[in-house]
């Protein structure tokens, strides 16, 4: 498997089954308290899974010629700057209603891009030349992009399904 499209595709479920599977042992533990939030909680993060497939990329690249180590420190990093990035968007747009989540969105996104960048680490094809920096900020200006075309998306999708 060496296609990177499938590869990426791949992360992306990686990071939504992993927050899934994150989701459903926080609500078991709370008897099931909250468990009408796992919808708003999966439209939200289908989004962010995506972006970070499009994007996981060029962050990975960016310390591909790093020690092992160094390189999990940057993912762990990188996974939690966009997790809170995205905790932060989402809470733009929701407002207070960023409080009635009763389950820990954040730190269940950190959990998930973690596993889906350190997939696209391990199966990504090496990139031996370094990148022009162009490269690299257009690769990382695209996941505002995509993720805001993703959530209009849905928001369409799920305006359809209710009007019809």
């Amino acid at each position: 498997m060496n296609r990177p499209i499938i590869i990426k595709i791949i992360s992306g479920l990686i990071n939504i089954l992993t927050c899934l599977i994150a989701v459903t042992i926080v609500l078991y533990r709370q008897d099931w308290f909250g468990k009408g939030d796992t919808y708003a909680f999966v439209f939200w993060t289908i989004p962010f899974a995506v972006g970070l497939s499009v994007v996981g990329k060029t962050i990975v690249n960016l310390f591909r010629q790093r020690p092992f180590l160094l390189r999990l420190l940057f993912i762990i990093l990188t996974a939690g700057l966009f997790s809170f990035g995205w905790a932060y968007f989402v809470a733009l747009i929701l407002g207070p209603w960023i409080g009635a989540f009763s389950i820990p969105i954040l730190y269940l996104w950190i959990i998930g891009s973690i596993l889906q960048l350190l997939f696209l680490d391990w199966r990504l094809p090496k990139q031996t030349e370094k990148q022009k920096t162009s490269k690299v900020v257009i690769g990382l200006l695209s996941f505002p992009l995509t993720a805001i075309i993703v959530v209009i998306g849905m928001y369409m999708l799920s305006f359809a399904s209710s009007y019809l």
